[in-house]
């Protein structure tokens, strides 16, 4: 029995085409099995349950771009005989349809005839039986770039499996995580082992910019579209081409813009602030937030709508206190690194009393924390072999408990001394704990510390802590 899936957005045309493939098919393969899909959502979830023989698809669906659809079905179901439906005859189209994979191309209208023969060539052509989709990539074919995120914890060893998982889609992913997990990192490499990797790698920082700019980095803007528009600006839509957009922070994308985004992610649409032609979105959307956008959809500061739109693939990275066993691996990394990067310093190691110290810490800051603790001790020790003593403060807790000055150890020493000492402790591991906390956010640690900001500022230069190693 033949497996045929029709995709349209035209549900009366389901019902006239299998029937037709139906009365026509069945005295040469069997009756054939066939289902529909109305929306290129409903297309998806259909290529990825199942396999096929068959697959009639119209080009032009609402929400994806020409091919985007067609590229999809060719990667999920290689076995299959793919015949493109255009609703405007093309030639070029045709013809670009066939150099991407489709078996057979019919131009709108056509008759039952028609369907039927080009039904019945392809699965002429098509294998006598179809696998069944199955991941697009196993642990002997990984892509040498799943070998960055670094670990071997099982956490670990999970993320990679998904990442993995994601070579042959192009859907959109919203990756999760606090602040200096790696997110940023881990867009990069689905990037890179995916489908678009022959495009761009754009990436927009949400936070960075101010509300004000925000729809112009985004959209771009024609001449004279607002005072001070001197020149066509491209912007990070049409930058991004046929590759990835990365938008880190969403969160903190203004609740103004939301709307505007969602409409891009419905109609693979947009137009340039002050133009009236159309511009078509072709890249792959990948997101990221350290925030609880669910709290920020009860609070009104997300749309339901946007979220769900983002959210097609869920990445969660988690917070390296969650998986410490990859403490050891990652600081050995960043040794590694620091003595490539600075040859004529002078080699350095870890000892095991180091590792034990790191592996102990709860990392606030996670990875990004650690690696700019590891270059820290490597340029200050004096040591070619790295211990526990060259650590700084913020390392030497077991598991968040700071341990007493040692002063303390055999008798009191000076009381005053002794308060300031546990008075400059606590204040570094409270703002280091702020600054975890709000990502990096100063205008947010002020108001949650409830310090106003240049005190918090005087604070944050006191103990070297800078609010960017502390941001996704």
């Amino acid at each position: 029995m033949k497996s045929i899936l029709l995709v349209g957005n035209e549900p009366d045309m389901h019902d006239v085409c299998a029937a037709v493939l139906r009365q026509e098919l069945t005295a040469d393969f069997g009756e054939p099995d066939i289902v529909a899909a109305d929306t290129a959502a409903n297309a998806r979830e259909w290529l990825l349950r199942k396999g096929f023989h068959l697959i009639v698809m119209e080009l032009q669906m609402p929400g994806v771009a020409d091919t985007e659809l067609l590229d999809f079905a060719i990667a999920q179901a290689p076995g299959a005989a793919v015949v493109v439906v255009a609703s405007i005859p093309s030639l070029q189209q045709a013809v670009a349809a066939i150099k991407r994979g489709a078996a057979d191309y019919l131009d709108k209208p056509f008759s039952a005839q028609r369907l039927a023969e080009t039904a019945r060539k392809a699965l002429s052509r098509a294998p006598l039986a179809t696998a069944p989709p199955r991941p697009a990539s196993t642990h002997d074919q990984a892509h040498p770039a799943l070998a960055r995120v670094l670990g071997n914890s099982e956490e670990t060893r999970r993320l990679r499996a998904l990442v993995s998982k994601l070579r042959t889609v192009r859907e959109n992913v919203l990756i999760l995580g606090e602040t200096g997990v790696g997110k940023g990192l881990v867009a990069e490499i689905i990037h890179e082992t995916g489908p678009t990797s022959g495009g761009p790698f754009m990436v927009l920082d949400c936070a960075s910019i101010p509300p004000e700019l925000m729809e112009s980095e985004i959209f771009g803007h024609e001449r004279g579209a607002f005072t001070g528009a001197n020149s066509r600006h491209c912007g990070i839509l049409e930058s991004a081409g046929q590759g990835t957009l990365f938008l880190d922070e969403i969160g903190e994308l203004p609740l103004t813009l939301q709307p505007k985004l969602l409409r891009v992610l419905q109609e693979r649409q947009y137009r340039r602030l002050g133009g009236t032609a159309k511009c078509v979105f072709e890249a792959r959307l990948i997101a990221a937030t350290n925030r609880d956008l669910a709290e920020q959809m009860q609070e009104r500061r997300f749309r339901q709508d946007l979220y769900y739109r983002l959210n097609v693939i869920p990445v969660h990275v988690p917070p390296l206190r969650e998986r410490r066993a990859d403490v050891e691996i990652l600081a050995r990394h960043f040794v590694q690194e620091f003595n490539q990067n600075n040859p004529h310093h002078g080699p350095r190691e870890l000892g095991a009393d180091a590792i034990d110290a790191l592996s102990r810490c709860d990392w606030p800051g996670n990875v990004r924390q650690l690696a700019n603790v590891v270059r820290r001790v490597c340029s200050l020790s004096p040591n070619r072999v790295l211990n526990s003593g060259d650590m700084p403060p913020e390392v030497l807790v077991d598991r968040g408990v700071s341990p007493p000055p040692a002063v303390l150890a055999d008798s009191a020493a000076d009381f005053f001394a002794t308060r300031d000492q546990h008075l400059r402790d606590f204040e570094e591991r409270y703002f280091q704990l702020l600054l975890g906390q709000t990502g990096g956010n100063v205008v947010g640690a002020s108001n949650l510390s409830g310090i106003p900001r240049p005190t918090l500022y005087r604070y944050l230069r006191k103990y070297g802590l800078e609010p960017d190693d502390y941001r996704s």
